[in-house]
């Protein structure tokens, strides 16, 4: 009585195969062999291209392992890393990371006792978590009212500048969500 491999469930003479039935078994078992072997024949393609295929795809491999790894690291910094100008306060929830390519997401939130100055710079991101020139975001400040959208500008030298169309009231807070490549 045929049993089957364990991997391929191919029919292959058994403990209690009688000798007469042997020679059926066995060439059942070599068909069964071919068809699976023929599976892995990629479409009747030359053995040398197929073995060559496999020798790039292994390089692809070890050479992209690094750069997932680069992408998968990452750091992040909070409000300590981040200089706040005088009269401005960088709130417990601002968070930024940044991967081991040099991408920089997060949350940033700022907060003033006194206006904030259209254009004026209020904080200033540490080196190596700056873009190389300046990124705009829509960022929001509010007063516990309706949130009013503003522009935020990350500057290539870490200063980060609010932009409204008139004076901001005392009290406010502005939040943003940023990305950008620091390269």
């Amino acid at each position: 009585m045929a049993t089957p491999t364990q991997h391929f469930n191919l029919p292959s003479p058994g403990p209690t195969t009688p000798a007469n039935k042997l020679g059926a078994e066995l060439l059942a078992f070599s068909q069964a062999i071919d068809t699976t072997l023929k599976s892995f024949d990629y479409n009747g393609a030359d053995p040398a291209l197929v073995a060559a295929r496999v020798a790039a795809l292994e390089a692809w491999k070890a050479n992209i392992g690094p750069r997932v790894a680069a992408l998968e690291t990452v750091a992040t910094i909070t409000k300590a890393n981040i200089v706040s100008n005088p009269g401005t306060t960088v709130a417990d929830a601002t968070k930024l990371r940044k991967t081991g390519d040099g991408y920089v997401s997060g949350y940033l939130l700022l907060s003033r006792t006194s206006d904030f100055e259209a254009g004026g710079i209020v904080a200033t991101l540490p080196l190596g978590w700056r873009p190389p020139d300046v990124r705009e975001f829509v960022a929001y400040i509010s007063q516990g009212g309706a949130a009013q959208p503003v522009l935020l500008q990350v500057r290539g030298d870490g200063g980060i500048r609010i932009w409204a169309t008139a004076a901001m009231a005392n009290n406010r807070t502005c939040s943003a969500n940023i990305q950008f490549a620091t390269s």
